[in-house]
């Protein structure tokens, strides 16, 4: 399971990206405001693009990137795994079910999944995207 990756880490990556420390403070600070993730904030301040934030949250997590743009929509299998109200406290979005792997998608990886209610049965997996 990916490990969470640290702010210093997520920034130091940002900045030898060619991100702006004005931009990564400013996002920084933003968060500690409204909360939400560091990639949330560093889009809401315009400091990163989609592309290279996702691609910088993947590197840093070791997850799979979410597509650019808007995530899929949901199926009905997986919603009916993860409750709105779970999801909304983990800020997960669930987004299908294919067999028994349950793909979500995180602004921060989990490394335990246990506070989602899942069935052992249920394998997760997790992508990366600003949400």
């Amino acid at each position: 399971m990916a490990e969470r990756a640290s702010l210093s880490t997520l920034s130091n990556l940002l900045a030898g990206r060619g991100v702006p420390m004005r931009a990564i403070e400013d996002a920084i600070a933003r968060q500690v405001v409204h909360g939400s993730d560091m990639g949330t904030n560093l889009l809401e301040v315009g400091g990163v693009g989609e592309e290279l934030l996702l691609a910088v949250l993947a590197e840093a997590s070791g997850l799979e990137a979410a597509p650019l743009g808007s995530l899929p929509s949901s199926s009905h299998a997986a919603l009916a795994l993860v409750s709105a109200d779970v999801a909304h406290q983990h800020g997960i979005v669930p987004l299908s079910l294919s067999g028994s792997v349950l793909k979500i998608a995180v602004a921060e990886p989990f490394a335990s999944l246990d506070g989602l209610g899942l069935s052992a049965s249920v394998t997760v997996e997790q992508i990366i995207a600003p949400l």
